[in-house]
């Protein structure tokens, strides 16, 4: 990208997903982002979203954050917030200050907000999109597919990935919920080959049972040794199984366009799982998704493209500031 090119920073808490919704904005937008890190303990990040940042983070010369000001920052993450809107304050209109997720304190704070609908924030500066952001592309999956299908020769022809998550605040996912995940897997019939990965927060007790349940049937399973598998997996599967406590994964399946089961382990906390129960409703209502139960299906949707729909008002902002962005 050349010198004269919007320039863009990132204000990340370190959370992978996090910084994957931002990291998918910014090249949706065709922009190359300054990742900027910011410390997640102490008093400080104990007082966000309310509390103001570390003292001579922003605004000085030797500051974290200072001039020369970007074009535009994006934020994401709670304890994000103070910096982005110290920014806003400092920098005025010279940085355009955007907010990824629901940002606690007011939207006023930025110039706009994104928050997944099931979130249900509203204001005049709030944009919100059923799923989230994030880096897929329909070329890299066809690429990934084209590369790793010859290593597949030995799998039956009907393919379906499987992708893991773990337990959370929301969810239960041990041994227990495991099992029953191999038994609606078993439903789905037979002469499938099965494409597993698990995630970070995959505890070893589900990667445990999954290993057994995998070992008797036509499988790959992917649990983080050697190159990542995932794009490959999308690719070349005729339909995708998502654990539905990641947010994150079950909105790249749906980005694909392929038929997409969601399994629902128990919930922990009826109160934490509402939003993940709203979420599941308003993407199944799109007819993307079904619940795993029964024999493997086929049909087909229109893919979900929040990454799309988000760059197209950040690029309207933008354009009413005089900031031309990269064209797609």
């Amino acid at each position: 990208m050349d010198a004269s090119a919007p320039s863009l920073w990132i204000v990340s808490d370190g959370k992978a997903g996090h910084e994957t919704l931002a990291l998918g904005v910014a090249e949706t937008l065709g922009l190359q982002p300054d990742v900027r890190r910011i410390r997640t303990d102490g008093l400080w990040a104990g007082l966000a979203p309310y509390g103001p940042p570390a003292p001579g983070s922003v605004g000085g010369g030797d500051a974290q954050f200072g001039p020369p000001w970007p074009s535009m920052v994006i934020a994401v993450g709670r304890c994000t917030m103070p910096y982005a809107a110290a920014i806003k304050r400092k920098a005025r209109d010279e940085t355009f200050v955007m907010a990824l997720q629901n940002p606690v304190i007011s939207p006023k704070n930025f110039d706009l907000v994104w928050a997944p609908e099931h979130d249900r924030l509203e204001g005049p500066n709030v944009i919100s999109t059923i799923t989230g952001p994030h880096r897929l592309s329909s070329k890299a999956i066809a690429a990934a597919a084209k590369d790793y299908a010859p290593q597949l020769k030995d799998l039956p022809q009907k393919k379906v990935a499987v992708l893991v998550g773990g337990p959370t605040r929301a969810f239960r996912f041990a041994e227990m919920e495991a099992r029953l995940l191999c038994s609606q897997l078993d439903q789905l019939g037979p002469d499938i080959g099965f494409l597993i990965t698990t995630s970070r927060r995959t505890p070893k007790e589900v990667t445990d049972v999954l290993s057994v349940w995998a070992k008797m049937r036509p499988c790959r399973f992917w649990t983080g040794e050697g190159p990542n598998p995932y794009l490959g997996y999308l690719g070349v599967s005729d339909a995708i199984v998502v654990t539905c406590d990641s947010v994150n994964m079950l909105g790249e399946a749906v980005s694909t366009g392929k038929p997409v089961y969601v399994f629902s382990p128990p919930a922990r906390d009826e109160h934490k799982a509402e939003k993940f129960f709203r979420l599941q409703d308003a993407i199944a209502a799109t007819g993307a998704t079904r619940r795993l139960v029964g024999k493997l299906e086929s049909w087909s949707y229109p893919p979900l493209d929040a990454n799309r729909q988000i760059a197209t008002a950040v690029r309207t902002r933008l354009s009413e500031r005089g900031v031309k962005l990269p064209s797609y």
